[in-house]
């Protein structure tokens, strides 16, 4: 019972606070996000960051 609560609780959370990035997009616009703490340039995490991007941006259209 006790689990179950709990789960609902968390799960009810995530959607309270997953909302607002929806609020972000214009219509047909999917907003995806990389956490990365290295410099963009330099760094083979951040350079695959950026090569992630810019291909995803390519596949599909700009619109991400």
């Amino acid at each position: 019972m006790r689990k179950n609560l709990i789960a609902a609780l968390v799960g009810g959370a995530a959607l309270i606070v997953g909302a607002p990035a929806y609020a972000n997009c214009d219509k047909g616009e999917v907003v995806i996000k990389f956490s990365h703490v290295v410099k963009a340039t330099g760094h083979p995490k951040g350079d695959a960051a950026t090569l992630f991007a810019d291909r995803v941006n390519k596949e599909m259209n700009g619109k991400a």
